[in-house]
């Protein structure tokens, strides 16, 4: 009697083992199917009306030392290097030091930074993140865009899947927003 029970309960935990990896297997094969049906590159822009000045927000977000002041998830932020063409790479460590490397592109006083990964490698995902600043009656209207592109097609399903390409830019516009104008609204042009 024993020795029958314990085959039917190895016989239960075989099956149960090839489920669980055939489901595993599946899904893994699923999100790359659907991966590879979604394309690489992306462009996504949005905005948001803020009650303070452009030089305020210009101030904000030029200021790459304070950026752990109004992004949540970072913790630390330094200044790592140059790219060899003169311009910034800065590093943001979270509370587990998982990094972010950026490098500032372009500054043009008072209206626009433009940053994109400085290390796509080692994420699988290369963007390039435009901030434009423009007054709007007594306050400001601060436009994001998103230049990306998701070469991995499990890692592009899994993006897709997860928050998609127009979460980044309403996490940055909203992030700008509590910062500086508490309750404004992220709305998306593209």
């Amino acid at each position: 009697m024993t020795e029958v029970r314990q085959e039917e309960a190895e016989s239960r935990l075989a099956m149960a083992t090839g489920v669980f990896t055939g489901a595993v297997v599946l899904s893994v094969f699923g999100l790359y199917v659907f991966g590879n049906s979604r394309p690489e590159g992306h462009e996504v822009a949005g905005e948001v009306e803020l009650a303070v000045p452009p030089e305020a927000v210009y101030a904000l977000l030029s200021d790459y030392e304070r950026r752990p002041d109004w992004r949540p998830r970072v913790a630390r932020i330094g200044r790592i290097a140059d790219d060899g063409e003169g311009r910034q790479v800065w590093r943001e460590l979270d509370e587990g030091d998982d990094r972010f490397d950026f490098k500032v592109l372009e500054e043009v006083s008072g209206q626009r930074v433009v940053l994109t990964t400085a290390s796509p490698d080692q994420i699988g995902y290369d963007a390039t993140w435009s901030f434009s600043v423009a007054p709007r009656g007594s306050g400001s209207v601060l436009t994001v865009e998103e230049q990306g592109e998701v070469d991995n097609p499990l890692w592009r399903g899994i993006f897709y899947l997860r928050t998609g390409p127009w979460s980044t830019v309403e996490q940055e516009l909203t992030m700008v927003a509590d910062a500086l104008s508490p309750g404004a609204t992220p709305r998306r042009l593209r």
